[in-house]
């Protein structure tokens, strides 16, 4: 949505167009509803809607290629009212680009159009970047990059048979259900329609039958690109009348729904840049999520060619197989070229960083409310803080001789990275978390 930033502050009084190339079609739909909830009028630019002339005009990759809006679009350059194309979810024009040569035609609008082309996506690796300019014809760019690093979910992978699939991820969901209140969702990932193992029909089939089974009463949607009805399917998760949303990777980027609470994938996402992708749709609210992959070693996907693996499908492997390295790490490496563990980053553990230190996997997020309500309530607001001591000579670590004090800062560590998540959570000045530690000199 950062497109939205210029049009607010500078075309607004000149009657400027930006024109926004989306390459997924509940993408779409997602950002025109954002867009006017923000208060800015936009349109969706189609062969049948051709005089569009918002503030905002949503199209289609497809609709993009085509020679009527290349027309359309030299008659805002003629009238000097274009003032930038912006393609959303960019890193889809190397990912997508085997199957649809239509990102192969987007290169000679911007040499057309002559303004500025705008770049957005969340997940391209830097390794990538030259690459993708030399897609869209770019000579000259600059590069604005931030952290992908999403510290409020846990990542973890379970391996597990096939067959297995719709059973254990139905039986999680029938617990997360009924632990949540009515505002919980969560997304299902799949990598077929039809597999009766991992297909998207068969998994919410079992799903279904599981939260009725238990006496719960949810509805479960069901999205793929040639599903009749998906939009209205669409439409019932984003309201909240569906709990869980079994789609393909059609869902997978872009799509903005707040309290997603689990994102569970049925299989190996396609590479690193999808699987982050995927993965935050869940806890864009800031809250915790469960970022959950069940997985068949013995029926992973046949990795591309090293020349042609430049979205890490390759390191995804990798990671799912590793049991002890940090999932983040290698995440964060691919994607910002900076590495960066669960402790370091302060994040949510994922089930390597919670097994190294002994504790939990956090599969199930913190009730924030329960925290809250145990903190003693201040009559009156105050700027101080609630301070809880925490002598961590207390905290169960077993000594073994000289690695006490190493395994004490590691402990230290892990505390603080609990502080920094609660701090976050409660949002409160007067609730304000302080870790007082007592480490031996």
């Amino acid at each position: 949505m950062l497109f939205l930033l210029p049009v607010k502050l500078i075309d607004r009084d000149d009657r400027l167009i930006t024109v926004v190339i989306v390459p997924l079609v509940a993408l779409q739909a997602n950002l025109l509803a954002r867009t006017r909830a923000d208060g800015i009028k936009s349109s969706c630019w189609t062969s049948q809607n051709r005089n569009a002339d918002s503030p905002v005009v949503f199209v289609s990759v497809e609709a993009a290629a085509t020679n009527l809006f290349h027309q359309w679009l030299r008659g805002l350059c003629t009238r000097r009212t274009l003032a930038r194309i912006v393609v959303d979810e960019v890193h889809r024009a190397i990912s997508d680009q085997n199957y649809r040569d239509v990102f192969n035609q987007l290169g000679p609008i911007r040499t057309a159009a002559k303004v500025p082309l705008v770049l957005l996506t969340a997940t391209i690796p830097p390794s990538c970047e030259r690459l993708l300019m030399r897609k869209f014809g770019c000579s000259l760019f600059e590069t604005v990059r931030n952290p992908t690093n999403r510290p409020n979910i846990s990542y973890s992978f379970q391996s597990i048979s096939r067959p297995k699939y719709a059973h254990t991820i139905a039986t999680y969901l029938v617990q997360q259900v009924q632990s949540f209140d009515q505002h919980y969702r969560a997304i299902v990932f799949c990598r077929t329609k039809t597999n009766p193992h991992d297909g998207v029909e068969p998994i919410a089939d079992q799903i279904s039958l599981s939260l009725a089974s238990s006496g719960i009463e949810a509805l479960v949607s069901r999205y793929y690109s040639d599903k009749e009805a998906k939009e209205d399917e669409y439409a019932q998760w984003e309201r909240g009348d569906a709990k869980v949303m079994v789609a393909t990777t059609a869902l997978g980027a872009g799509i903005h729904i707040e309290s997603i609470r689990d994102v569970i994938h049925c299989g190996l996402s396609n590479s690193m840049v999808d699987y982050a992708q995927e993965t935050g749709r869940g806890g864009r609210d800031g809250q915790l999520c469960n970022a959950i992959t069940y997985y068949d070693p013995s029926s992973s996907n046949k990795p591309p060619p090293l020349d042609q693996d430049f979205f890490g499908a390759r390191a995804l492997a990798d990671l799912a197989a590793n049991k002890v390295k940090c999932r983040r790490f290698d995440l964060m490496d691919l994607l910002d070229g900076i590495p960066s563990d669960c402790i370091a980053c302060c994040g949510q553990l994922c089930d390597n960083c919670a097994t190294q230190y002994n504790t939990k996997p956090t599969i199930v997020p913190i009730r924030i409310n329960e925290i809250r309500a145990s903190f003693p309530q201040p009559e009156k607001q105050t700027d101080q803080p609630v301070s809880v001591p925490v002598d961590i000579r207390d905290s169960g670590v077993e000594t073994r001789g000289r690695n006490k004090r190493k395994e004490m800062v590691c402990m230290h560590k892990h505390l603080l990275a609990l502080t920094s998540i609660l701090n976050v959570k409660l949002r409160q000045p007067h609730h304000r978390l302080h870790l007082h530690h007592h480490l031996p000199i």
